[in-house]
This record gives C-alpha cells, structure tokens and sequence, in this order.
C-alpha cells in the first residue's frame, strides 16, 4: 500500500462494560464510479478523490441481555485532481451518527432499535454546479428490527423509518 493512498491510526479502549474504538484516517481513491455529467451514467472517474475523517464507536454492555451503542464518522471528501480539484464530493455527507438499543432475551435471538443521523451533502450533480446548489438537509432514521437463529437457519424482520421522516 502507497501511504499516500491510505493512513489510518487508531485504538480501541475497554473499562468495565464500556468499550471505546476510534481511528482517523486519510484516503486517497481513484478509479471510483461516480455519475458523470458528460455523458449521464456511471463511469470510472479519471478524478482522484481524498477523504479525511475521524470514526469512533462506544459499546457499552448493561446486563447480559441489554447493550447500548453509538457510533459516528466526522469526515471531509474532496477531489485533489482533475477539473473539479478542491470541490466537495457529492452525496457524501460530512457527519454521520448512530444509537442503537440491542436486547437479546435468548442466544440466539434479539431486537432493538437503531437511529440513525445523515449530516447534509451536495447534491449529485456537476461538481461545479453542486457547489453552487443548496445542500440536501440532514434526517433522521430509526428503525426496529428482531433477529432469530436456529441451526443453519435465520429470521430477520426489519421495520425502517418507524418515525416516517422524509429523505
């Protein structure tokens, strides 16, 4: 790997039923499939795109059947290259966050709830004009999902946006 691709420095942390995990990083991608205004489908973009960010997740382990989590990534995309040097990366929100509930009353089964925080991001669009456009507000999701396992066999159910958010 060509440090000047990719960098990450990181740990993770435990005391008593918490657990703490963070890294930063720094990418550098090329060849990404991105939408191309030139010619309205997807292509590999000639463009290389470099992402800096911080991501950290907390655990927190209440009882055998109860864990509690949050997590989050905090990160800026940018095009180093190419004709759009220097512009945001569209459709690529700079915060993102989420809570989540975890019960498991048995082994092999559990449920919870998860919500989710999308910061907000440029649309996708020219990167010259996406600039230029409002951004897309952030939302949140929560959801309610159960999980069952048997043997070979799972059963998962999932009911999104119980908050009916639009997005």
């Amino acid at each position: 790997v060509d440090l000047r691709d990719a960098v990450e420095a990181g740990g993770s942390w435990h005391y008593g039923p918490a657990t703490l995990a963070a890294a930063v990083f720094r990418s550098v991608s090329r060849d990404e499939i991105r939408y191309d205004p030139r010619i309205f489908a997807n292509n590999n973009s000639p463009d290389d795109i470099r992402r800096t960010g911080l991501r950290w997740n907390l655990n927190y382990r209440w009882s055998q059947q109860f864990t509690l989590s949050a997590s989050g990534r905090q990160q800026q995309s940018v095009y180093v290259s190419g004709p759009y040097i220097g512009n945001s990366v569209s459709l690529v929100p700079e915060t993102t966050m989420a809570l989540r509930v975890d019960y498991a009353p048995l082994d092999q089964a559990n449920l919870g709830f998860v919500t989710n925080f999308v910061g907000s991001q440029h649309y996708d669009a020219s990167p010259t004009i996406s600039q230029t456009l409002t951004k897309l507000p952030a939302y949140w999701t929560t959801d309610l999902y159960a999980h069952y396992r048997q043997g070979p066999w799972e059963l998962k159910a999932t009911v999104r946006n119980l908050i009916g958010d639009s997005y």
